[in-house]
């Protein structure tokens, strides 16, 4: 509660969700802290205030670890991934807009080539179209947007011009997308 209330205060910080030990899986108590962007972090975790908290914890805890994580999307955007992320990850928003573009044309085929035909129930067809989605994103539809999208992920150098011209093939490939699909007959209802 201590440690919660002394973030709150902090330039960036967004949340702070405490996951209890869950029989089985989970033996420790797991604290899950967002800030809006890893400089604002970065002051946290080497605050005075925190250090000081984290002292008077010594006598409560028998043990402690600490993983960053400076992605949105995890392993999609990995620190050191073939495409020379290194420990620079592609800004969030870029990330967003990335998963979004290739997200929209994989869950269109899906949905009206494998699950629409052939599930019958909403829940059903989600649950699957999620599931083949997930998997064909993480393994393969985010390695290749990451190579062709690098340019503008981790550009060598830092522009609007460059910001701007991936915004921009983003918008255009998604748009195409709309309107190739929206040719599709497709019969609505479940």
């Amino acid at each position: 509660m201590q440690m919660e209330e002394a973030q709150e205060g902090l330039d960036g910080y967004i949340s702070t969700e405490v996951f209890p030990p869950i029989a089985g899986i989970q033996d420790n108590w797991t604290a899950v802290v967002r800030f809006d962007s890893t400089e604002n972090l970065d002051n946290w975790m080497n605050s005075a205030s925190r250090q000081d908290l984290l002292r008077k914890g010594n006598d409560i805890f028998e043990d402690m670890s600490i993983r960053k994580v400076e992605t949105s999307f995890g392993a999609w955007f990995p620190p050191g991934n073939k495409v020379g992320m290194g420990s620079n990850s592609p800004a969030n928003w870029k990330q967003t807009l990335a998963v979004f573009a290739a997200l929209y044309p994989l869950t269109l085929v899906i949905t009206l080539w494998i699950t629409e035909p052939y599930i019958d129930t909403l829940s059903t067809s989600l649950l699957i179209g999620d599931a083949i989605s997930v998997a064909l994103l993480s393994y393969f539809v985010m390695p290749f947007t990451n190579r062709i999208l690098h340019f503008w992920l981790i550009p060598k150098k830092a522009s609007w011009r460059i910001a701007l011209v991936g915004v921009l093939v983003l918008a255009v490939f998604t748009a195409l997308v709309w309107y190739v699909f929206g040719l599709v007959p497709v019969k609505v209802g479940y």
